[in-house]
């Protein structure tokens, strides 16, 4: 037997921006986990500065990422987090993504997973080499209410959160991104 065992993928790829991770993203992380051995975190808006869409940087995500995974005890080795950047060129960042996600996998069996919430989720059809794997969304819950109530009244709807106690993953980081400069300019664009 593989390393890959009797799962149908080898990966799952998983794209999102991630503003921050919550549960409904949780739901897609192990249903990749389910299909696959390893999933394939592609953070994307990895090149913006901090604004009221992407508040947060790559390296905050990806740290708030692996510590919320780490505290329900996914196992981190079967996790790859990766940053893609954002083009305006919808044919641009297909190909970037598409050449990301060959030089993680080079020729292994790959899905594509995700929720189809609205338009700007077109890019799950984009990439037709590979099977895509719908994930229904998860209690209506999604980061732009979040980042709302967030920035606009402080605060956190632990709703969302992975993590219910402020001192683990998510939660601990959103905490001390009240007293961050980055924060008050944020605040001040609601």
């Amino acid at each position: 037997m593989s390393k890959f065992g009797s799962y149908a993928y080898e990966s799952a790829i998983f794209i999102g921006r991630f503003q921050p991770l919550h549960i409904g993203h949780l739901k897609n992380i192990l249903r990749g986990l389910e299909v696959a051995y390893q999933v394939i975190i592609l953070v994307g808006s990895s090149n913006c500065i901090p604004n009221t869409k992407n508040p947060f940087i790559y390296e905050k995500r990806k740290h708030m990422i692996l510590k919320d995974l780490e505290y329900i005890n996914i196992p981190i080795n079967r996790i790859i987090i990766r940053p893609i950047a954002d083009y305006y060129e919808k044919n641009k960042w297909i190909k970037n993504t598409t050449n990301t996600i060959l030089g993680l996998c080079g020729s292994q069996k790959i899905c594509i997973i995700g929720h189809k919430k609205d338009r700007s989720s077109y890019y799950l059809k984009c990439f037709k080499a590979w099977d895509y794997i719908p994930v229904s969304k998860y209690k209506n819950l999604d980061a732009v209410t979040f980042r709302y109530f967030y920035f606009k009244y402080n605060i956190i709807l632990t709703s969302h959160l992975i993590s219910k106690d402020p001192y683990k993953g998510t939660f601990k980081e959103l905490i001390s991104f009240f007293s961050s400069p980055i924060f008050w300019m944020i605040k001040s664009q609601f």
